[in-house]
């Protein structure tokens, strides 16, 4: 409700203040040419009364014609509000709560708040989607969208606060930044993002905005980076199924080892790239894969992340006996770290290859008799009283 009432405050406040500018324009014109008839000649006093006139009704058309961006640029949520509608904007942020974004090096911004969920980032009273940021246009404090739409007046959105804390949430922005940069760039992400989002199969507001995220850097791929070495970048940026392609082959070239940096899972800079990982995983098959099982077992960590569903579809071609020793290891590791997610993850996976894991029944029975005793316990006392 806090958040509902504070976007609806500064909402009306932007446009009240907008609105209450035209006024005070066509005022301020009207007594300017009042002026120019007292201190002017006659014929002086006409030519700059008629070039006043003619300059506010260039304003007003200008007012008129761009409404709809004067809107959306007042909007709490630019761009995506008007796309989304009101209603939905506020469904989506009514459960989240804001803390202030905390910088690698530990330190806090003063001036960029981040959802608990890392969905939303929150710059003087407004609201950007972490996801459907494309970057900065190289030229100063212009943030673009996925969809190649520009919000006019960014207020703070060039701040180097603002542009570190999106550094750190987009590390692989720089892969596409000399297209930001080209005449073409605004048609180039529009048809991009139209091409995720068909991929995605639904609307924007029923899609998985991380989903459509990683499909936008595939698609964007196979238009900025045609010709690098898929294998040395893949750690830094989404690969485009050719690139991916070129990738397998290169490594199938070679024996997998469990120090080879495709397998270390904390030099991918974000979680689209650790899918780049997954798929050449997958592309060269077991049992020449068989040494990034750790790799794919971390993957299980982050049931929300892009990567989980496909990481359990590689495991489970994995061999049977193997993958049950495994999982009988893991689930003991996070049982005892008491990680939530980790479990979660696991049991997913024994679910999808029908495995009842032994532990967990063990778990389920000893808490069963601890109530069972408990029970027990309960009954006699009462029957003494």
């Amino acid at each position: 409700m806090k958040q509902y009432l504070e976007r609806l405050l500064m909402g009306t406040f932007r446009r009240v203040l907008f609105i209450g500018s035209l006024p005070v324009v066509f005022i301020s014109v009207i007594r300017i040419i009042a002026d120019c008839n007292v201190h002017f000649s006659a014929a002086g006093a006409d030519r700059l009364s008629k070039l006043l006139l003619a300059g506010l009704m260039f304003y007003i058309i200008f007012v008129v014609t761009n409404f709809s961006n004067a809107m959306d640029a007042l909007s709490s949520v630019p761009v995506w509000q008007k796309i989304l509608g009101s209603e939905q904007v506020d469904a989506f942020l009514t459960d989240e709560e804001f803390v202030p974004y905390v910088y690698s090096d530990n330190s806090e911004s003063g001036i960029v708040k981040i959802s608990k969920s890392h969905k939303w980032i929150k710059v003087f009273g407004r609201y950007y989607p972490v996801a459907l940021i494309a970057g900065y246009k190289s030229f100063g404090s212009q943030l673009v969208m996925l969809n190649g739409q520009t919000a006019y007046f960014q207020f703070m959105m060039g701040h180097p606060d603002v542009k570190r804390a999106l550094a750190e949430l987009h590390p692989n922005s720089d892969y596409y930044e000399e297209l930001l940069t080209q005449p073409r760039s605004t048609g180039i992400l529009q048809e991009t993002y139209d091409k995720a989002l068909r991929a995605c199969g639904t609307d924007l507001e029923k899609a998985d905005w991380e989903d459509l995220r990683y499909r936008f850097e595939i698609e964007l791929s196979r238009v900025c980076s045609s010709g690098i070495d898929a294998v040395s970048t893949m750690h830094k940026n989404v690969l485009s199924e050719k690139q991916l392609e070129y990738a397998i082959e290169q490594i199938k070239k070679v024996e997998l080892k469990s120090t080879s940096t495709v397998l270390d899972f904390k030099s991918y800079e974000n979680e689209y790239c650790v899918c780049n990982g997954v798929a050449v995983l997958e592309g060269i098959g077991y049992p020449a894969n068989k040494e990034g099982i750790d790799f794919l077992f971390k993957c299980l960590g982050s049931v929300d992340a892009p990567y989980f569903v496909h990481a359990v579809k590689v495991l489970k071609e994995f061999d049977t006996e193997e993958l049950h020793r495994k999982i009988d290891y893991e689930i003991k590791r996070a049982f005892i770290k008491r990680d939530a997610v980790y479990l979660a993850g696991i049991i997913y996976l024994a679910k999808e290859i029908d495995y009842d894991i032994p532990f967990l029944k063990e778990q389920k029975e000893n808490l069963q008799a601890s109530s069972s005793e408990s029970e027990e316990e309960l009954q006699v006392a009462g029957a003494q009283f």
